[in-house]
């Protein structure tokens, strides 16, 4: 396709401006959503947000089964595929993808309708059904554009769809439409994001000689990390489910004000996520996977690290601000168990991703499985006799549970797991800052949280020099 040129600096030049450019556009997403949130929380209740909750978990679920992972798919064989099945494939995964999600929309309908009693609970879940969808079909014009390094057009996509997704829900709001007219906005989002997605890169597919037939190394692999995909939705969604249910609202406010200091870390790791796969695919052929992956896998768990201290800095700040209050401390507390449990949430990602990149990618599905019940049962365990402390016990465990599984699956898969667990041997040094958050007085928490934070940055610092040295800046 006629994408932006890779810049120069060889992968870890790559990684570092597609994963910034796709981390400038999750936050912008953020800001959007930001501008129009007062309204939503003047005009709707307690429950609306409720339901347009379940909504958006409905949304999750049906983005998934929509593409049925055939998405990243492409992205994996992309590269190993001549010019002309480079346009032919994804024109059969695009309308399989469109059928496949027309099927399910009905269906889906007709199951909500059974089950919702009143017109108003059933069209916001089922305008959420529906949304996620058409995000489904999306992400397959957006693979292309991923995996070719172009991230000016999906920005473009993501951005313009984001722009008029707030601009219907919040006039859909303001007009008396509740969480049906907040949903709405989604769908009418998700819409015209896939049409802008598709009317730019539709010279890329090539519709004659068109097949229905899928190559069969295409199928055997999406089926086997479908699976974990799917997983992932109900992981992500777990802790607050169990919340809900066994803890009050003041515990689950806690937990939350929490969770968002996190953010930034997700920002980092989310961008950088998004432009690890891309870069793999086309790393794979030249023969240097291992090593590939090994040198970006330490630069990421840096950056989180980095990051990470810097959170940590700016809480134990907040203590001594106006907004501070009683439940600081136990925040600032939370905050350094749940640090922790994202920077292993990252090591288990770039786990996963190893696994999609080997001989046998079902073995993903198995390490996600078994985060999965070791988060929930967790969770059941210790929210209810801990509450939040309990529920961010249950993220940290889970986490090292998931990396000691992965540890076994790519040695199984793979045969030399020393690239990959020298990704996870920075984290040790983050210990002392979550000891410090616990034990320490304030004065001895700006020690530890300074030092190590001026120690990332130097290490960071030296680890981009040598680099420079090598390969020059990244961007020309």
């Amino acid at each position: 396709m006629a994408s932006e040129p890779i810049r120069g600096g060889g992968a870890q030049g790559a990684l570092l401006t597609e994963g910034a450019g796709y981390m400038v556009v999750e936050i912008a997403q953020q800001a959007i959503a930001l501008l129009v949130l007062p309204i939503f929380f003047f005009f709707l209740s307690v429950e609306d947000f409720g339901v347009i909750t379940l909504s958006l978990v409905l949304t999750q679920f049906a983005s998934t089964l929509g593409s049925m992972g055939l998405d990243f798919s492409l992205m994996r064989f992309y590269f190993k595929w001549s010019e002309a099945d480079r346009g032919r494939i994804p024109a059969t995964v695009l309308l399989l993808s469109v059928g496949w999600s027309l099927i399910l929309g009905a269906g889906g309908d007709l199951l909500l309708r059974s089950l919702t009693s009143t017109a108003p609970q059933h069209w916001p879940l089922a305008l959420g059904w529906w949304s996620g969808l058409l995000l489904a079909v999306r992400g397959i014009p957006l693979s292309i554009v991923r995996v070719n390094g172009a991230v000016r057009k999906y920005a473009m996509f993501v951005l313009g769809g984001a722009v008029l997704q707030a601009a219907v829900q919040a006039g859909g709001v303001v007009a008396g439409g509740g969480p049906t007219g907040y949903m709405a906005g989604y769908a009418i989002g998700a819409a015209g994001s896939a049409l802008l997605a598709f009317a730019a890169v539709r010279r890329d597919f090539r519709w004659a000689p068109f097949t229905w037939r899928l190559p069969a190394d295409v199928v055997a692999y999406t089926a086997r990390v479908l699976p974990s995909m799917m997983l992932v939705r109900l992981m992500a969604a777990a802790d607050r489910m169990v919340l809900a249910r066994f803890a009050t609202i003041e515990t689950l406010g806690i937990y939350g004000a929490a969770s968002r200091f996190t953010v930034p870390v997700k920002f980092l790791s989310g961008g950088f996520k998004m432009a690890l796969g891309p870069v793999l695919s086309r790393e794979e052929h030249s023969g240097r996977l291992d090593e590939t992956f090994g040198r970006l896998g330490r630069f990421i768990v840096l950056g989180m690290l980095l990051v990470g201290s810097i959170v940590a800095m700016s809480v134990w700040f907040i203590q001594f601000t106006p907004w501070g209050h009683e439940a600081s401390v136990e925040v600032q507390r939370l905050v350094a168990l749940l640090l922790v449990a994202q920077f292993f949430a990252g090591i288990g990602y770039l786990g996963q991703l190893r696994l999609y990149y080997s001989t046998r990618p079902s073995l993903a599905s198995v390490a996600v499985g078994t985060n999965v019940v070791a988060l929930v049962v967790g969770l059941i365990v210790l929210v209810p006799r801990y509450g939040a402390v309990g529920a961010a016990v249950a993220e940290l465990l889970a986490g090292i549970v998931t990396f000691a599984v992965l540890v076994v699956t790519v040695l199984i898969s793979v045969g030399d797991v020393r690239r990959w667990t020298a990704v996870a041997v920075p984290l040790l040094t983050f210990a002392p800052c979550m000891a410090a958050s616990w034990l320490a007085d304030r004065r001895q928490q700006l020690a530890v949280f300074a030092v190590t934070l001026l120690g990332y940055a130097v290490v960071l610092f030296i680890h981009a020099r040598r680099y420079v040295e090598v390969h020059g800046f990244p961007v020309r």
